[in-house]
């Protein structure tokens, strides 16, 4: 049976939880292991050395008021953000850059299920806010606690319910049926009533179940905000073009003009020479950090984009933990 385990970030590593949530990783400055987190005898490195693959790891982030406050006052306040994760490579150790402020080597490997927020206390129960608030208490170690009630945080009451719920506990069916809904109303706010959609790569006029609304950042590497902003959605046919952007045959460079990847090869070349040049209708200022977001995720860094966010830091982070995937190793 899998086990809950869970970690408390603070405000000022948000950063932080944005790259580990990005590539799937999450880990700690090696003194913080030897901590305690009482009442647990264990040291947190003993705990986190416990966590085994398909184990659940909850991260919370901000909210109010925060870890340092009073026991009850804590467990009744909000949290910003619940990302729920299951661990996908038990403890390991590298030495090797993923964050820009420090190495953090004690590291696990993470599958990140799905994310919420705000999220208030009473809702994940007080088990789980009392191990969270340790965690925050003591340099964000992992603290091993009770189950939290996934489905009421994955499928929450303001949620429609127009998919059946008898889904026998099983995780994947629950988050698939919150991807279902939240797809619907993105497609409403998005496209409205219009039985005809123009997409926004190659620019054809096609009946709108033959279009997308996709996401230019990937889902599962967005915060809920990211997820649910129509700046990181454009309209993408099914003709071709959603595959191409989403496996980065094509990105948008600085200009919002359509490239071709050198990975693209045969008939896959043939489909990208088609779009390349063109300009990207749902690039705009407010889209721009999606695109430059997907290009450096894919290996094409923008060279040119002074004053805004460089992500040569994920270009590099990525290529080392697809060269270990590749390897059979930890990065």
């Amino acid at each position: 049976m899998a086990r809950y385990f869970y970690v408390y970030v603070a405000r000022y590593s948000r950063n932080n939880l944005e790259i580990g949530r990005s590539l799937g990783v999450w880990g700690w400055r090696s003194d913080a292991l030897s901590l305690h987190s009482k009442p647990d005898p264990r040291s947190s490195r003993d705990v986190a050395r416990s966590m085994a693959v398909g184990d659940f790891f909850i991260l919370a982030s901000g909210g109010s008021p925060g870890p340092r406050t009073p026991q009850e006052k804590f467990v009744a306040g909000t949290l910003s953000e619940i990302i729920i994760t299951r661990i996908s490579k038990p403890l390991y150790r590298s030495d090797r850059r993923v964050w820009p402020d420090d190495v953090y080597p004690e590291r696990v490997g993470l599958t990140v299920v799905d994310s919420v927020g705000p999220v208030n206390g009473q809702r994940l129960g007080v088990e789980a806010m009392q191990a969270l608030q340790r965690s925050g208490n003591t340099r964000g170690v992992p603290v091993a606690a009770e189950p939290v009630a996934l489905e009421s945080l994955i499928l929450t009451e303001e949620e429609p319910s127009e998919d059946p719920l008898d889904l026998d506990g099983d995780l994947d069916a629950l988050v698939e049926v919150r991807r279902r809904r939240e797809q619907r109303r993105l497609r409403h706010r998005k496209f409205g009533l219009r039985e005809q959609i123009t997409c926004d790569l190659c620019g054809r006029s096609m009946p709108v179940r033959l279009v997308a609304a996709a996401h230019i950042k990937r889902r599962a590497e967005a915060s809920r905000d990211e997820r649910l902003t129509l700046e990181n959605i454009m309209a993408a046919c099914l003709l071709g073009c959603d595959a191409l952007f989403e496996h980065g045959y094509i990105h948008v460079d600085s200009a919002g003009v359509i490239r071709a990847s050198q990975r693209a090869h045969g008939n896959a070349d043939e489909a990208t020479r088609s779009l390349t040049g063109r300009r990207c209708t749902a690039f705009s200022a407010r889209s721009r950090p999606f695109f430059e977001y997907h290009a450096a995720r894919h290996g094409h860094p923008w060279t040119d984009a002074a004053g805004h966010t460089d992500y040569a830091w994920l270009t590099d982070a990525w290529t080392l933990i697809r060269d270990a995937e590749d390897a059979g190793r930890a990065p």
